[in-house]
């Protein structure tokens, strides 16, 4: 057979190869024709740095063969795979990074050739092969015995060389390529898994908010996580406020005495920490015994923690990355919120409950013409149930304690009107360390404003708690609202995110009255007009954010529109320039005492020290 037909022979069969096995059977039917070599051996090298060295003989060796096989490939090794030096450029053994793999002949070898007496390489041919601008593997061949070889012959083991590294490649490709599908395989079950346990909890959470019952609400939400997250023990702890100390407000995977025997000092140990600082704990192995933990607090209406959700599972079949986690702290804000709604529609049932036996109780009148009736009575003429539960929204609906860093000082303000109304003021801290504030106002007016009022404050700490995105906050807080709301009322609300060095501001405005930045350097007061719809108008509704540059001692004034729109005797308007005179006017003292400027200015331009048209609520922050 002539040299062309050899060499058009090789490549047929180097196409049809698919694994490891039938590359060097192809090698060694090429030895087995070519009389002139004992061994071929090709050399490749892994992602890991090891060099793999596969042999194809005729017969079989002895162990010096390997040596004497190493012994020839090393300077080339060297060259071509370790130009650099070993690992980090420290001398290193060659030796010590090649594995072996032999491929026989079934023939049997001569038994001289076993003997290491006789064991000798005499004749060689070492072929780098270059793919892609780099060397590949290293291809030779080797013999007892001197050799030349003709044009022909070194053409056909160049031919071999190159045919052996293309099918080693593209094998490895193969390997890779399956490896990475069964990856995405993998993946794509962990996706669809991950994808269930979402929609779970988004079922649950719409369950949640919807239940009347506290038992109900207890039992659902234990169930979700034992349900969902195949969680083993979960527990929902209470805060005792008057005691000091935690209790056992229902558990799932315990028996009846845990439950009533359980008592735990607020503060102590890892769960007391961890409610004490109020940010979710999720840990592994934490007890070095293989155990999963995750304890989750939550706030009430007011902002305070009243509890903490604990989640336990002792034989660490879980494994859950920070996606479960992130789902499990939803899961838990959801359930916080259902709670807060509990307890403002037990308050509202109250109130209804006493208006009824005042309403009962009281004396029939002496002439139909001469009452007004009850229903009517507003104001200072209103009842005094009305009265008390009226206050007690206002208490949930400013803020319940004050944040102050460093960089940033608040004041906030609330002066009431003579019926209840539905403006709101927070301020708290979210993960990141920033600081939000929101300033909103309900339409409307009366106890069902007020109760609207306490149910957005909820609603919006728990968006914001497992969402720091202020355009996703907006988004989210708006589909609850639209869902709450009556069609006929909506919210204007504008919500500002302090950065934790107090050098920007982002803000986003849903309706409401514009925020009024007095800027230092140059003494002025910018107006930032709103740019978005109201909350409740639409669902799934974009909103626009903004950027604010802070510098040292600039100033921003958030408030509702009893405020600017204030009226003296005369029905003039306070009106927003007025308050951008009072904030460059007053720039110069503290944000304690700008606040009572525009208190003082407010009641002497309305000629009242209380019981105003409409409620007035504002917030001055001032950038140290």
């Amino acid at each position: 057979m002539s040299e062309f037909n050899k060499i058009s022979e090789l490549i047929q069969k180097f196409g049809l190869i698919s694994g490891k096995k039938q590359i060097f059977k192809t090698i060694q039917s090429f030895l087995n024709g070519f009389e002139k070599a004992d061994l071929a051996v090709s050399v490749t090298q892994d992602a890991g740095g090891r060099c793999l060295m596969n042999i194809n003989s005729r017969y079989r060796l002895s162990e010096d063969i390997f040596i004497k096989l190493s012994e020839a490939l090393e300077p080339f090794i060297s060259r071509y795979f370790f130009a650099g030096g070993g690992p980090g450029g420290a001398a290193f053994n060659i030796a010590d990074f090649i594995d072996f793999e032999h491929h026989e002949s079934p023939s049997d070898a001569p038994a001289g050739y076993m003997t290491a007496k006789r064991a000798e390489l005499k004749g060689s041919l070492i072929v780098p092969v270059f793919l892609e601008n780099k060397v590949y593997s290293i291809f030779a061949i080797f013999s007892r015995d001197e050799f030349e070889l003709t044009r022909q012959e070194l053409l056909s083991v160049n031919v071999l060389a190159h045919m052996t590294a293309l099918s080693m490649k593209t094998l490895a490709v193969n390997q890779k390529m399956q490896k990475m599908i069964n990856d995405l395989k993998r993946e794509k079950n962990e996706v669809v898994e991950k994808a269930g346990r979402l929609s779970k909890v988004l079922d649950l959470s719409h369950s949640l908010v919807s239940l009347g019952s506290y038992e109900k609400l207890l039992d659902i939400t234990l169930n979700s996580y034992c349900g969902v997250f195949d969680i083993e023990q979960a527990v929902i702890l209470g805060i005792n406020h008057h005691k000091n100390e935690l209790y056992v407000e229902d558990c799932a995977g315990f028996n009846a005495d845990f439950a009533a025997n359980f008592k735990l000092p607020c503060g102590y140990g890892l769960i007391g920490a961890v409610i004490e600082k109020n940010e979710p704990y999720f840990r592994k192995n934490v007890f070095e015994t293989g155990e999963e933990l995750a304890v989750i607090p939550f706030s009430g209406v007011s902002g305070l923690v009243c509890g903490a959700i604990v989640l336990y599972d002792k034989f660490n079949r879980l494994s859950y990355g920070d996606d479960e986690y992130e789902l499990m702290w939803m899961l838990a804000n959801f359930f916080s919120l259902a709670l807060n709604i509990i307890k403002v529609q037990s308050v509202s049932d109250t109130f209804e409950k006493d208006i009824e036996s005042r309403q009962a109780a009281a004396p029939p009148p002496p002439a139909p013409a001469a009452v007004t009736p009850v229903e009517e009575e507003t104001g200072d003429g209103g009842l005094p149930g009305e009265t008390v539960f009226a206050d007690a929204i206002r208490r949930f609906l400013t803020p319940s304690a004050e944040i102050e860093t460093t960089k940033i000082r608040i004041a906030t303000e609330y002066l009431q009107a003579a019926d209840c109304g539905g403006d709101l003021i927070d301020v708290f801290k979210t993960s990141g360390n920033y600081i939000t504030v929101a300033v909103a106002d309900v339409s409307g007016r009366g106890i069902q404003a007020g109760v609207t009022a306490a149910m957005l404050r909820a609603q919006l700490k728990t968006v914001c708690s497992y969402n720091g995105e202020l355009r996703k906050i907006m988004f989210d807080l708006n589909n609850l609202v639209c869902e709450d709301i009556d069609v006929y009322n909506f919210i204007t609300l504008f919500l500002l995110q302090i950065s934790p060095n107090a050098g920007r501001a982002a803000f986003s405005n849903a309706g409401h009255c514009p925020v009024i930045h007095y800027i230092k350097e140059g003494a002025s007061a910018v107006v930032h007009e709103s740019r978005n719809s109201p909350l409740g108008v639409m669902r799934n509704t974009d909103f626009k954010e903004g950027i604010l540059i802070l510098n040292r001692d600039d100033i921003l004034l958030l408030y509702t529109n009893g405020l600017a729109e204030a009226k003296n005797p005369a029905g003039e308007p306070f009106g927003r320039q007025r308050l951008c005179e009072l904030i460059k006017s007053s720039a110069g003292t503290g944000c304690d005492e700008i606040k009572e400027i525009i208190s003082a200015e407010i009641k002497s331009h309305t000629g009242k020290s209380g019981k105003f048209d409409d409620d007035i609520a504002f917030t001055v922050v001032k950038v140290g």
